[in-house]
């Protein structure tokens, strides 16, 4: 499987041959939870992270207990900026004990970007304090707050 998950990332002719695959797999049966989180992984792979999120969600809806799903919805969502919906991924159990490093990494990841965006938030909220008439800077806060939404 990593033989083929490396080839998959070298080879865009392969990812599609391969998504094109996966998604008759999809329509053909309604036990494809494994399909879903492979497509995911393509998805994320051609940085399509919302297609990304939305098959990870599907196959996660058919076998929530599939090996590394939380971990990789969670990496999609801090691929998009959305380190409160990493942490909601994450705070589904694991089941293997391997997956701790790869989860505490991601955990760290979600916090301190976390971290980040009160900074961010806090210092725009002041500007905007100073200057209400600042359009810029009610928008930037609007998309920080978009960010740290759940």
């Amino acid at each position: 499987m990593r033989r083929l998950m490396k080839a998959l990332e070298a080879d865009k002719a392969l990812r599609a041959v391969a998504g094109a695959e996966l998604e008759r797999s999809i329509q053909a049966s309604d036990f494809n939870g494994v399909a879903h989180l492979h497509l995911a992984h393509l998805r994320t792979l051609e940085g399509r992270y919302e297609d990304a999120r939305a098959e990870s969600q599907a196959g996660l809806a058919h076998d929530g207990f599939a090996a590394y799903a939380w971990e990789r919805l969670a990496a999609n969502e801090l691929s998009e900026g959305r380190p409160r919906a990493a942490l909601a991924a994450l705070a589904h159990e694991g089941r293997s004990p391997v997956l701790r490093e790869v989860r505490a990494r991601l955990r760290f990841e979600a916090l301190a970007e976390l971290r980040e965006l009160g900074t961010r938030r806090a210092e725009l909220a002041a500007a905007l304090r100073q200057d209400p008439a600042r359009r810029d800077l009610a928008d930037s806060l609007a998309a920080v707050e978009r960010r740290l939404a759940p």
